[in-house]
């Protein structure tokens, strides 16, 4: 048996479909932004720019004082980005180089007991071209895990880019227990011998470093509901 629509029963099926696709649109809309509300940065904002160079050091976690202004690979020099596009920690420099920070008291963050994940963004601006490198880095928190390392080495280019990884177990652990508190980190760059003249110059700039939880079922869900009420729209028309 075929169903037949009066001009008005269409107008109201169309403004039904409206609604709904804008009601699903909407609702994945909040999923992703509750997604992103439950990001923690390790230093309590977004961006790595309040990782001041004068709080910078070379102990307990750092494998190499490489980028000490001083006594490291000259030139090295250190930059608080605090605005453009690239902010965060930048650093000028050749050969390996890595520092510690220890995140002051008023910095440090409790982890929300959903993140699994650790993700580290940086830009590396010069030199031009993709080369084999090195980015890894440690992380020290309240509860023993001390120097837990994650990154590592891969195909990098100039650009942006992000490492994400999983929380170690005993970290995992601790997160879902409420009490974990990242207190310190060490970031890292090996040239790897494969930079122009093997170790450089070069140009990193480490943008922020976030803990998040993986995107639920049901927020991938709500998204896939969202496109296909879109697409059934778009048909109906």
């Amino acid at each position: 048996m075929k169903i037949k629509f009066t001009s008005e029963g269409k107008a109201a099926l169309i403004r039904q479909s409206k609604w709904m696709m804008t009601a699903l649109v909407a609702a994945g809309s909040m999923a992703m932004g509750g997604s992103a509300l439950a990001q923690d940065y390790v230093t309590g904002q977004q961006y790595l720019s309040n990782v001041t160079s004068n709080a910078l050091e070379t102990a307990p976690s750092a494998l190499y004082a490489g980028w000490n202004p001083t006594t490291g690979f000259p030139p090295t020099t250190i930059n608080d980005v605090t605005s453009g596009s690239n902010q965060g920690l930048q650093i000028f420099s050749y050969g390996y180089g890595s520092l510690f920070y220890s995140v002051p008291a008023n910095q440090q963050v409790t982890l929300n007991a959903a993140d699994v994940q650790v993700a580290l963004t940086f830009t590396i601006s010069a030199p031009t071209g993709t080369f084999y490198v090195g980015v890894p880095f440690l992380l020290d928190d309240n509860n023993g895990s001390a120097g837990v390392s994650y990154g590592g080495y891969s195909t990098f280019g100039s650009g942006t880019w992000t490492e994400t990884v999983p929380l170690s177990a005993a970290m995992l652990t601790a997160t879902e227990g409420g009490n974990e508190i990242i207190n310190g980190f060490n970031l890292e760059f090996d040239p790897a011998g494969n930079l122009p003249n093997g170790a450089g110059p070069y140009t990193i700039t480490f943008n922020s470093m976030v803990f998040e939880p993986v995107p639920e079922p049901a927020s991938l869900a709500l998204l896939g509901l969202g496109f296909g009420g879109l697409m059934a729209f778009r048909r109906r028309k």
